[in-house]
């Protein structure tokens, strides 16, 4: 078993957090970058059922305060995100994987509206 979690919190990182979700900041009339502050977490837990056969859980969130002073779409600008995956994953024969993923995600915008996704990966592996 193992478990674990990460936390973020910084001026200008949106960029770095989920996938480039979000802005690092904004310019303002007058030239200013106003950069902008991003947070969120990660939580991961890992369970072994065997020593072929694993499964992960997993959860995240970011999210970030915009500038909006300066914004005028605001149904496409990123308010916050989060996801939630679950797999599991069995090594039949030595470097092979054969794995099936279940995963939700869901963003909402500054005009408050909420768009989800749910996704199923098949994953076949074979490491040379």
């Amino acid at each position: 078993m193992m478990i674990v979690g990460i936390a973020h919190y910084g001026l200008g990182i949106g960029r770095y957090l989920s996938y480039n979700a979000y802005a690092a900041g904004s310019i303002d009339p007058t030239g200013t970058i106003k950069l902008q502050p991003s947070f969120g977490g990660h939580l991961g837990y890992r369970h072994w059922w065997s020593k072929k056969l694993r499964s992960n859980l997993s959860f995240s969130y970011s999210g970030t305060k915009n500038n909006l002073e300066y914004i005028t779409q605001l149904d496409k600008v990123n308010k916050d995100v989060h996801s939630s995956q679950i797999n599991l994953i069995w090594a039949p024969l030595p470097h092979s994987l054969v794995g099936i993923e279940y995963a939700n995600a869901s963003r909402k915008v500054e005009t408050q509206q909420v768009g989800n996704i749910d996704i199923i990966t098949l994953t076949c592996r074979y490491d040379f």
